[in-house]
């Protein structure tokens, strides 16, 4: 199973980085879009905004918030029906 990425709209984007491979993402929400910062299991780490994915560039960049995920709660996160799930939950 891969990691996915949210956008604004509640879409979800298969980033092509499998979850086992993962040790934390750092989730930062722009407008409703997320931006993941991954840090892997090797010690390399990506970042990925979905807007270049979707290529449904942002106008406007206001920032909702920021949280992150452990390997051991990927999975459940992996399955939120929006952008903003999580974040509401660590407020």
């Amino acid at each position: 199973m891969s990691l996915k990425i949210m956008d604004y709209d509640g879409e979800s984007y298969d980033t092509n980085i499998p979850i086992e491979t993962v040790e934390d993402v750092t989730v930062t929400i722009v407008s409703g879009d997320e931006i993941l910062a991954i840090e892997l299991n090797d010690g390399s780490s990506v970042i990925l905004d979905v807007s270049t994915i979707n290529r449904n560039w942002r106008y406007a960049n206001y920032y909702d918030g920021t949280y992150m995920v452990s390997k051991e709660e990927l999975l459940k996160w992996n399955n939120r029906k929006d952008s903003y799930e999580w974040l509401w939950e660590e407020m």
